[in-house]
Formats: C-alpha cells, sequence, structure tokens
C-alpha cells in the first residue's frame, strides 16, 4: 500500500480529531476511512460556506464521493431541497439515499435550468456546489449560480448564494 506521508500537521487537533471505534480500526479499514474523511470534510465544507440554512433549495453539482457526501452535509443543515446533478445513475440513486429529494441526469444547461426552476416552483436555489473541477462544470456553476442569482466563492467546493428575497 503506497502511503503519501509518514508525518501530518493537524492545527487545533484536539478540537478536530476523532478516535476511530474499534469495529473500524485496523490496517484494512485505513483505506475506505481515509477515503470518506476528506470527501465528507470537503462536502461538509461547501455547505458551510455556502451558508445553507433550514429550509434552503441545494443544487449540488457532481455525483461523486464530494458530492455525495454534500448532500448529506445539506440534508445535515436542514436543507429543504437537495437536488443532485450527475450523470451516473448508480450514484444519483445514492444520492437519493443520502438526502437529496431530486436528481437530475443531464449535460444540457437549458434543461438544467428549466428542471432546477420546475423542482424548486419557480424560486430556484438558494446555494450552488460544485464538487468536480474542469472549466466545463466551473462554467455550469456560474451559469446556474446567474440564472438563480446566488453569489459566489471560492473555496476547494465552489460555492455560490444568493439570499432570500433578491431580484
Amino acid at each position: 500500500m503506497r502511503r503519501q506521508s509518514a508525518l501530518l500537521r493537524v492545527p487545533f487537533a484536539d478540537g478536530t480529531l476523532t478516535p476511530m471505534p474499534e469495529s473500524v480500526s485496523g490496517p484494512e479499514h485505513e483505506p475506505a476511512l481515509l477515503t470518506c474523511l476528506d470527501n465528507l470534510a470537503t462536502g461538509w465544507h461547501a455547505v458551510v460556506t455556502a451558508g445553507v440554512k433550514p429550509g434552503d433549495n441545494v443544487l449540488v453539482i457532481g455525483d461523486g464521493g464530494v458530492g455525495l457526501c454534500a448532500v448529506a452535509a445539506a440534508g445535515l443543515k436542514n436543507a429543504s431541497q437537495i437536488i443532485c446533478l450527475g450523470h451516473h445513475d448508480d450514484r444519483l440513486e445514492v444520492a437519493r439515499r443520502m438526502g437529496a429529494t431530486e436528481t437530475i441526469n443531464s449535460r444540457d444547461k437549458d434543461e438544467i435550468r428549466a428542471r432546477v426552476q420546475d423542482l424548486t416552483a419557480g424560486e430556484g436555489v438558494h446555494a450552488v456546489l460544485q464538487t468536480i473541477s474542469g472549466q466545463q462544470s466551473s462554467s455550469a456553476t456560474s451559469r446556474t449560480a446567474a440564472s438563480t442569482r446566488a453569489r459566489s466563492s471560492r473555496t476547494r467546493c465552489r460555492s455560490s448564494r444568493r439570499r432570500r428575497g433578491t431580484a
């Protein structure tokens, strides 16, 4: 097994580290736990950075590990509508099990915009979480944020937010 580093610096470790439960400790579980922890922390960061609040409508762009964790995190923040946009039916099914109220499997920007407006009764979304990288996904996030008047902020996961009641 390849390792990334023998040492790790963790600022504020007393407040951020949690011991692994005995039931999942051991070298056979480490690869899955490390991947889960990175994806979960990144998905949670996207939700917090976007300022997701109870009752918000959230669009998660991406159905990979980070996107699925962002769906779960939005649910923990009590978002009322969580829409996951992806291109893998099996992953979108997992997104539903993790809390997505709706999923969209499309690459057509007009279709996506129309579906989001329809699913939110014309209100649009309050937060757009981009959990994938690349020029195409960046422009998709910008277009979606602009069409719903969401504000943008740059993080490892791109997050956008709009204020309720803005024109």
